[in-house]
């Protein structure tokens, strides 16, 4: 697509983004060395940050309260996590994204300069979670159903039988395509059950989005329980430890980025079983109705295996929901008209009259 065509497509560029667009598109070689020097120099400075994160954190901390002591371990692994997701992987995605398809069509120029209110919505909501807030609401929104796991029941079941679920016999590598393939699996089904009647509304806010970028794989619902009750509960029984559902978490959390960047790509013949691609992703966000829904698994294997696998699509789709949305920087009331539809679609109609 031609920057005049961009400019038609989006009046709100002012003239000044529109000449730098124009001068970055006609010195494309230029403008990705440029790009990839300030990463650069970006990346090496959040290292030399997350490294002296990694020395000056503890690995525990321990608080009294009320008289009662309370310990959370494994701080290194969640603080440094989380700063790797927001400070290296999503720059990288952006970066990798921009200089695939150029500044013009770049997620980071819609952000900045090409705004709209579904992309500030995507923006806030992106900002929310990775500061932690969201995940403290929904802890609330699902009545505590986020904090479970499912280790303690595979450690009871180790202690009392003394059969281990899980698969920790194989060879390491083995152990950890096996976890990466049965999450997949379990992702593929909750998708699935999160188009369904009842859990839709808490789904739907995620499909809402009018354009992508990288961040809109962050729009969602914090009242969302479909992925606890069907995949990490599950893995947890099969003995997941820890550190594989840490880099299980990177690398989808990675696909995740990808699939809804605006690279116009299939990917080929590994995006038709092993990772699904942008524009596979952008079809099972088509607006249109009118077909099935498609394309529910990272891994397309399971699509292909379940009978979802449609195959096609591009950037060019129309993406959305019939739902109206308001969109913008205030996001609370399409988030709560969402999540009060998702609790009462499970209340019998005249439930409250009878009584």
């Amino acid at each position: 697509m031609s920057v005049e065509e961009q400019a038609g497509r989006f009046p709100l560029a002012n003239a000044t983004t529109s000449v730098a667009a124009a001068a970055t598109f006609r010195d494309p070689d230029a403008a990705r060395r440029r790009t990839l020097i300030a990463f650069g120099y970006y990346f090496v400075l959040v290292a030399m940050m997350l490294h002296g994160m990694d020395s000056i954190l503890p690995d525990r901390i321990t608080v009294i309260f009320f008289g009662r002591v309370y310990s959370t371990g494994n701080i290194h692994n969640q603080a440094v996590g989380a700063c790797l997701f927001a400070f290296i992987i999503v720059p990288a995605a952006i970066m990798g994204e921009m200089l695939i398809v150029g500044w013009v069509n770049s997620s980071l120029r819609h952000l900045l300069f090409v705004r709209t209110p579904s992309s500030r919505s995507d923006l806030i909501v992106f900002l929310l979670w990775q500061c932690h807030v969201m995940a403290a609401v929904q802890v609330l929104l699902t009545f505590g159903i986020a904090l479970l796991s499912g280790l303690w029941v595979h450690d009871w079941l180790l202690a009392q039988t003394g059969f281990d679920l899980g698969l920790s016999a194989m060879p390491a590598p083995t152990a950890f395509a096996g976890y990466v393939l049965l999450f997949t699996f379990f992702d593929y089904w909750t998708h699935r059950l999160d188009h369904t009647r009842y859990f839709w509304p808490s789904h739907r806010y995620h499909h809402s989005a009018e354009d992508f970028y990288v961040i809109t794989s962050n729009r969602g619902t914090p009242g969302v329980i479909t992925a606890r009750l069907a995949s990490t509960i599950p893995l947890g029984i099969l003995g997941m430890p820890p550190e594989t559902a840490f880099w299980i978490y990177i690398l989808v959390g990675t696909h995740h980025l990808v699939i809804h960047s605006r690279i116009d790509s299939d990917f080929g013949w590994a995006g038709r079983y092993l990772l699904q691609s942008p524009v596979h992703h952008r079809l099972h966000h088509i607006r249109d109705r009118s077909l099935p829904t498609a394309h529910f698994s990272l891994m397309p294997v399971w699509d292909h295996l379940f009978g979802t696998w449609r195959g096609g699509g591009s950037q060019r789709i129309v993406i959305g929901v019939d739902v109206p949305y308001r969109h913008g920087f205030w996001v609370l009331p399409d988030l709560w008209r969402d999540y009060r539809e998702f609790i009462t679609g499970f209340i019998p109609a005249g439930f409250f009259r009878r009584r």
